[in-house]
């Protein structure tokens, strides 16, 4: 049973549709089977009413659906959306100055990018609108990126003096070594975007400096060809004591498995940005941006649950 008028759930029903939209069917459609059973309640509608729409074996039929649709059709679109890609970043380089970087990295773990989105079922996902296929919004990579970037700059300017000279640190913050990220001498302003900050001689308080725009365009990433889909779980085994804390966690609580949705391991992904020179002319920061960069997508990963290996992906050759 799908919520869906008869005209539309038949058209669902037709085991030979091959071009269906992936992406709307995630988002708006659930499949609830009148056979199946909860444990707790009989009734579907009584289900809805309780905000309880998913039943086991959901995913699994999102997943039969998404591998009906035609390969050859879904890899012409990918074909094309990446050729447009290619196109826009080149056309930076050639004419606005920029310098390129497009590297295809393989997935050696799962993805989950979008867990958080709004969907029928109870984890989300992030889909092309109009291919229908799993990809990385700019803004995921961006946000990722600019995190380990900073990260790793703590790291080198531990144990280097000389840089240390040149990011001011405010009095109260010196002993644990606290770093404003938008200092002045970190450079995440002028790479990311956002306001410089200077340390006020008179006193140990910020001025700003100025507000900056990026240097770095980031673009979205999209798999080479359509990518495989795998069922995963998440098994909570004390959901009473993690919902208010009220009971403690014992071995003979219920626990609640929850699937979903990711991408599977083994595919490939192009991924691209572009630095302006007009901005940032210095080889060496643009070398030890890239060095960062794929440091970033081989050992912390992109998307949901990467402290547990997901979204790691394999160094190009």
């Amino acid at each position: 049973m799908r919520m869906v008028n008869k005209d539309i759930n038949n058209i669902l029903n037709n085991q030979n549709i091959k071009n269906i939209n992936f992406c709307l069917y995630f988002k708006k459609f659930i499949e609830l089977d009148e056979k199946e059973k909860f444990k707790k309640f009989n009734d579907v509608a009584e289900n809805l009413k309780k905000g309880i729409p998913k039943v086991d074996g959901h995913e699994v039929r999102l997943k039969n659906l998404y591998s009906r649709i035609d390969d050859k059709t879904i890899n012409e679109k990918l074909t094309l959306k990446n050729k447009i890609l290619d196109e826009y970043i080149l056309t930076l380089e050639q004419k606005y100055n920029y310098k390129k970087f497009e590297k295809v990295f393989k997935l050696k773990s799962r993805m989950i990018v979008g867990i958080g989105e709004t969907t029928a079922g109870e984890v989300g996902m992030i889909f092309d609108y109009n291919i229908g296929v799993p990809y990385i919004p700019a803004s995921s990579i961006k946000g990722v990126v600019r995190y380990k970037y900073f990260e790793n700059f703590i790291l080198k300017l531990l144990k280097n003096e000389e840089l240390k000279k040149k990011v001011p640190i405010k009095k109260e913050n010196i002993e644990n070594e606290m770093i404003e990220e938008n200092a002045e001498g970190t450079l995440i302003y002028l790479l990311f975007g956002g306001e410089k900050k200077t340390l006020k001689t008179d006193k140990d308080d910020w001025n700003l400096d100025g507000t900056y725009m990026g240097s770095i365009v980031f673009l979205d990433s999209y798999p080479i060809v359509k990518p495989k889909l795998d069922i995963d779980i998440i098994n909570v085994h004390y959901q009473d004591y993690y919902k208010d804390g009220s009971k403690a966690p014992k071995d003979n609580m219920e626990p609640k498995i929850i699937k979903f949705l990711t991408v599977a391991s083994g595919t490939e992904f192009k991924f691209r940005y572009a630095i302006d020179l007009n901005k940032l002319n210095d080889k060496n920061k643009i070398k030890e941006f890239e060095e960062d960069f794929i440091k970033t997508l081989t050992e912390h990963g992109i998307g949901a649950k990467t402290n547990l290996g997901y979204g790691i992906f394999d160094i190009p050759n």
